[in-house]
């Protein structure tokens, strides 16, 4: 073979290995439940791990939204095809947010054919709030009033 050949093959090989979308990471399976209003289960066939979506913070039990929380994010992923994006994988959380101390997998996650953020469609329905210590300020960095107040303390704003 020329050497011209194998050098372009071999030029061709490192650009496509070089070249693997962000989105190789991610997984792909189904929503099964919800935990609570920013936790749901996932599974990929008869796998099933929890995950927890990073850069927000909701309502917690007994606190004003926290059923209607729960009943966003049913809307949102029981039933329907998830992508998940599990952090060190190109999350918008990557740089922010540290290990979870629960076992769950921490991720940004997508419906609708990877169209729609579902942490993102939380915070603008009020459902949840911009954790900036672990987002960075992604989701409210065109809307200052989508941003948690204080830390644990979530307050729906109108």
């Amino acid at each position: 073979m020329p050497k011209r050949f194998i050098t372009l093959v071999f030029m061709l090989a490192v650009a496509l290995i070089g070249s693997a979308p962000a989105w190789a990471g991610d997984l792909y399976g189904a929503g099964k439940e919800v935990v609570d209003g920013d936790e749901f289960v996932f599974c990929a066939g008869d796998a099933c791990e929890n995950i927890r979506l990073c850069g927000i913070d909701t309502p917690s039990q007994g606190k004003l939204g926290y059923q209607e929380t729960i009943a966003a994010l049913k809307d949102l992923v029981v039933g329907k095809k998830v992508a998940c994006r599990p952090l060190g994988s190109g999350s918008v959380c990557d740089d922010f947010r540290g290990l979870d101390n629960r076992g769950r997998t921490i991720a940004q996650c997508f419906v609708e054919e990877a169209t729609v953020d579902v942490a993102g469609a939380l915070i603008s329905e009020r459902h949840a709030c911009d954790r900036m210590i672990d987002s960075g300020g992604y989701y409210s960095k065109d809307h200052p009033e989508w941003r948690c107040a204080k830390f644990g303390e979530f307050e729906v704003k109108p």
